[in-house]
């Protein structure tokens, strides 16, 4: 099943709850699984350059999912970037790394999906 790994910074709970929703919601526009999994890891501090980022604007999600044509791809992208903009406000970026997985290099609870 594929699994988005999202990073942000901190977040309250109602806000982070409602990004994850919505970027599932992209993620399905695409995606037709029976199940999506979302690990949301948040970020005391986030650096730029080197240096504490005193308010970031830029989130990367990490998708792992079985391979799909680069068009797909970027659909899922434009969704996602309009969902963390509908949550986060307009001036946060978004930065999608779709990682296609050949679906004999995927094995779930110990089966390859495909051999």
């Amino acid at each position: 099943m594929p699994s988005m790994y999202v990073n942000v910074p901190k977040l309250e709970t109602q806000k982070r709850d409602q990004l994850v929703e919505k970027l599932y919601e992209a993620a399905t526009t695409v995606l037709k699984v029976p199940h999506i999994y979302t690990f949301v890891n948040e970020y005391e501090t986030v650096y730029e350059n080197g240096k504490p980022w005193a308010a970031p604007n830029m989130n990367v999600i990490n998708l792992e999912a079985g391979p799909m044509p680069a068009e797909k791809i970027e659909v899922i992208a434009g969704h996602m970037a309009d969902a963390v903009k509908t949550v986060l406000g307009e001036g946060q970026g978004t930065t999608l790394v779709y990682h296609a997985n050949a679906l004999d290099h995927i094995a779930i609870n110990g089966k390859l999906i495909k051999k």
